[in-house]
């Protein structure tokens, strides 16, 4: 099946972002693909610990192959208070901006290419009473063997 040789850019970057220890400890293992889940978003009005949702906001195919994808990802990183998406933006920044030619966590999902926006827009959510930032990232992915 042709689908089959397209790497999911967002399963391999939630993969490698689960694999950062202190990551995962700020953010309490809130790191999600898609949107911030329902009850997700509810206990983050009771413990408002840092949270990551990445999804895919555009981007295209290669003309020539269909293996390699050049998505537009963007970060929504959810804080108690705004120095909390400092923190979150420059360690999305460390891992990721200039990556070239990885491999991603998931073992499946290679990074030929991604650049990340610099600096992040922010706003206070009306509904989860938390500050938000969003950025976002280009990328070129392609998916490696799997044997």
């Amino acid at each position: 099946m042709a689908l089959a040789t397209i790497a999911d850019p967002i399963v391999g970057i939630v993969s490698h972002l689960l694999a950062q220890t202190d990551l995962v400890n700020f953010t309490k293992g809130r790191i999600f693909g898609g949107r911030i889940p329902i009850n997700v978003g509810q206990d983050l009005q009771r413990d408002p610990s840092p949270a990551i949702a990445i999804r895919y906001i555009g981007g295209s195919p290669d003309p020539y192959t269909i293996k390699i994808i050049y998505p537009w990802i963007e970060f929504r990183l959810y804080g108690r208070v705004e120095q909390d998406l400092g923190v979150l933006y420059w360690e999305l920044f460390r891992l990721f901006n200039g990556m070239q030619n990885t491999v991603l966590s998931d073992g499946v999902t290679r990074v030929m290419s991604i650049r990340m926006d610099n600096g992040f827009s922010d706003f206070a959510d009306p509904d989860l009473h938390t500050p938000v930032g969003i950025t976002r990232a280009s990328l070129i992915t392609q998916r490696t063997p799997v044997l």
